[in-house]
């Protein structure tokens, strides 16, 4: 399939593998450079190893026909702990807002900001106008964090769209495509801590058929 994350910058419908591509997607600019991460890069974070307060994890309610995994990849440096698990809640919910269809979710606004909630709410918008939901199983994994400035993180991962799919929300129809390379996507997020403590995806782009990512 080949529509962008959910719909926006590359704004297609589902060919032969779903493509999910990025919130943020600039277009041009390649999956290593992300606008806005260039912030006095030679200053990186000092924020201490130990490990961040916790907080109640959000609930993400997914139809009982779309699966969402992400996997914990954690490192053992508590800010890098952090910094995924508020990730893994960004790209959930990312996904649950597409399939709800609603751009105005409370935990989407908690946990994606910027460029990537435009570009999130305008896919999801996409996909209402042509009726169009999610279904199947999507899997994200291989999750990586750089820590930059203080309070500011990338992070790179990967996503087996192999088994997604394009429903129809009229007829219910899942539109089941056969897997190919284009189905295992990379992503570079950019990642802002909030003044409460909560990391935010601010930018996302991607990078389709990724060789490091085929499973």
């Amino acid at each position: 399939m080949t529509i962008s994350r959910w719909g926006g910058g590359a704004a297609a419908v589902l060919g032969a593998a779903l493509l999910l591509t990025s919130c943020g997607d600039s277009g041009d600019s390649g999956p290593d450079e992300i606008v806005g991460a260039d912030r006095d890069p030679t200053q990186q974070s000092s924020t201490p190893t130990g490990e961040e307060p916790a907080r109640d994890a959000p609930e993400f309610d997914f139809p009982a026909d779309l699966k969402v995994e992400v996997d914990a990849d954690t490192t053992g440096d508590g800010t890098k702990d952090a910094v995924l698990r508020d990730h893994g809640y960004a790209v959930r919910a990312n996904m649950l807002a597409l399939a709800e269809l609603d751009p105005e979710l409370p935990v989407l606004a908690d946990y994606v900001t910027g460029d990537a909630f435009i570009n999130s709410a305008e896919n999801v918008e996409s996909f209402k106008a042509e009726g169009r939901t999610v279904a199947g199983a999507t899997h994200f994994y291989d999750r990586e964090v750089e820590l930059r400035n203080k309070g500011l993180a990338s992070v790179t991962y990967c996503e087996d769209q192999r088994k997604a799919f394009n429903k129809d929300v009229d007829s219910g129809e899942v539109e089941r495509t056969e897997p190919s390379d284009e189905s295992f996507v990379r992503y570079k997020a950019l990642m802002e801590k909030t003044d409460e403590g909560v990391w935010q995806m601010t930018f996302d782009q991607s990078e389709r058929g990724a060789p490091e990512c085929r499973l």
